[in-house]
């Protein structure tokens, strides 16, 4: 949200949460109790906070202004939530375009869904066959990165040379950039024009090459990192924990690119 306040979906305590980033002030400013565990969260348009939750299927929504959380409907709908097609995970708005990659009922395979953000329809369906537990989803220019316990897929725009957006139809490279050498890979996020992934086999958050799939090195060494977000104004990378890391508690580690 900004260098001092942090925004996170708390899926132990099935809660969205604004905390501090001041290591001298820490602590949670602004909580909403939830019925079921929230999965990822993305900021939308006006401090808006777009939140999956995968038991039910839905996409609901915060206003996250002056350290408070108020679930409010989208602008332009009369729904307080955007039901979906399957289980919700990964979230990512970019650009004005809404992205969640979407478990199939079978749950054999998942894909990811462009959602209209005045009614929550699907736009478009892109890469309809992704592993199973394919999670996080990131954009960085003509390209889409989704993780998965064998590593990450990157999909790219056919028409990427005319167009700088997602406006044509997302397909597989050929053959789909898996990176095998990094497991049980979980957040993913764009700093600087980089894929930073987190890696719980490998313990650390790794930087990926841009050609090929191979990974440069370790950006932070972390055990079990989960989640990962950046901050652009004061460089700071968080890396979220599960909760045995942290003694049963909300824990992150903090590091600087």
């Amino acid at each position: 949200m900004s260098p001092s306040r942090l925004l996170i979906a708390d899926s132990w305590n099935k809660s969205v949460e604004i905390v501090s980033c001041d290591p001298q002030n820490a602590g949670v400013l602004a909580c909403v109790r939830l019925p079921n565990s929230p999965f990822d969260v993305t900021l939308t348009p006006g401090d808006v906070a777009a939140v999956t939750i995968p038991d039910t299927r839905k996409i609901v929504f915060f206003q996250t202004h002056s350290d408070q959380l108020e679930q409010i409907r989208p602008l332009g709908t009369s729904q307080k939530e955007f039901n979906l097609s399957g289980r919700g995970h990964g979230i990512h708005f970019n650009n004005g375009r809404l992205f969640v990659v979407i478990e199939q009922e079978d749950n054999k395979s998942c894909y990811i869904a462009e959602l209209n953000l005045t009614d929550g329809t699907e736009l478009k369906r892109f890469s309809e066959e992704l592993p199973p537990r394919s999670r996080y989803i990131t954009t960085l220019k003509e390209k889409v990165y989704i993780t998965h316990p064998d590593g990450v897929i990157r999909l790219k725009d056919t028409d990427s040379r005319h167009r700088r957006s997602f406006r044509s139809r997302l397909v597989e490279e050929q053959p789909v950039k898996h990176v095998r050498t990094l497991r049980h890979v979980h957040g993913v996020v764009e700093v600087d024009g980089d894929i930073l992934v987190c890696s719980e086999s490998n313990a650390g958050v790794y930087r990926l090459l841009n050609v090929g799939s191979m990974f440069r090195g370790a950006v932070l060494a972390v055990n079990q990192p989960r989640a990962v977000c950046f901050c652009p104004d004061s460089r700071r990378l968080f890396v979220s924990h599960p909760r045995s890391i942290g003694n049963k508690a909300n824990f992150f580690t903090v590091g600087r690119v």
